[in-house]
């Protein structure tokens, strides 16, 4: 069983074991301090298409929870632009981009920002949409509440779209067990740019993570792809497709 069907199988499991979170905050401390706002933000919605919810620490919020459910997927492009609408999301979700991806379902999850104690200090509503292409990786766009300004990791690239820094990344995740330990050259893959490692799968797998980024009237858009051919002129060029350019 790949990540993939780990996040299908578990999208609907909002309640993991104690251990299970307790073994995330335990295998993540040794990262956390290097934690960009980006990686928090890919990192969580990698984590909660693995587990459903799970618990990452980073920045002046201690920690983040995040979760989604397929009990709102909604697999109409009107009523999930209303859905979106109520949320507060003001860029309108396209029903496709000009790299041939199409719209096929969203569903509605929230996120918390929590404090040292585990206690939620901020709150909000997130929204993921799914977009498809006959022969290739599904795309995900991640839309969550801006509780911090966004910060990137050098090494990124941006690109300018009518005013708003779009930040292109093209990451490494290696997906591992809960008590997968850490091996030497883990470690020092991890100390390199674009190398994450996350936990939740059933097994050992590395796998590429492409996508944009960027804070859009307080909120976060993240797209990301695995294993996509997508090159990051396309990731530019659909980046521009939200925006409106």
């Amino acid at each position: 069983m790949n990540c993939i069907d780990v996040y299908k199988e578990c999208v609907d499991n909002l309640n993991p074991s104690e251990e299970l979170i307790n073994k995330l905050l335990r295998r993540t401390e040794v990262k956390t301090m290097r934690f960009s706002k980006k990686k928090m933000i890919v990192l969580v919605a990698v984590a909660c298409m693995l587990v459903g919810t799970t618990v990452f620490a980073a920045g002046k919020i201690t920690g983040y929870r995040s979760w989604s459910s397929n009990l709102t997927t909604e697999s109409d492009i009107n009523i999930s632009r209303d859905n979106a609408g109520k949320l507060g999301i003001s860029l309108e979700i396209p029903e496709g981009f000009s790299t041939g991806y199409s719209f096929n379902n969203s569903n509605i999850g929230g996120t918390e920002g929590l404090d040292e104690n585990g206690k939620a200090i901020a709150e909000g509503k997130s929204f993921m949409v799914k977009y498809s292409k006959a022969g290739s990786s599904d795309v995900y766009l991640n839309i969550d509440p801006s509780f911090e300004p966004l910060t990137v990791e050098d090494g990124c690239s941006s690109i300018d779209v009518n005013g708003t820094t779009v930040y292109i990344y093209n990451d490494i995740y290696k997906f591992v067990p809960p008590d997968y330990e850490l091996t030497e050259e883990d470690k020092e893959n991890m100390e390199k740019p674009g190398y994450e490692i996350s936990y939740g799968s059933d097994k050992v797998e590395v796998m590429k993570c492409d996508g944009f980024i960027f804070e859009y009237d307080s909120k976060i858009y993240n797209a990301l792809s695995f294993d996509s051919e997508l090159t990051n002129d396309e990731w530019c060029l659909m980046a521009k497709d939200l925006l409106g350019q």
